[in-house]
């Protein structure tokens, strides 16, 4: 995890133009992590859990590949993808 967080903070930091498409899958990666703790969810908070914890990850992941290609989004609330599954 901390390889990760630091790699894409180097890339932010140390290269600061760097496209969005060569840090963008260092957070994606980061925030698909907790997806091998899915049997511990579902186990102590139920279907509903996982189902909302991947529907999140879904909505971030899309919102990422939108960021990473810096396609303009379709809808004002196109950037919704990402704030929505990230408090």
């Amino acid at each position: 995890m901390w390889t990760g967080a630091l790699t894409g903070s180097a890339f932010r930091v140390l290269w600061v133009n760097a496209p969005h498409w060569l840090h963008t899958p260092c957070y994606l990666l980061l925030g698909w992590a907790p997806v091998r703790y899915l049997p511990d969810f579902l186990h102590t908070g139920g279907a509903a859990v996982v189902a909302l914890v991947v529907t999140g990850g879904l909505r971030y992941s899309a919102g990422a590949v939108v960021y990473a290609f810096s396609v303009p989004t379709p809808h004002p609330a196109g950037s919704a993808f990402t704030r929505c599954s990230t408090p």
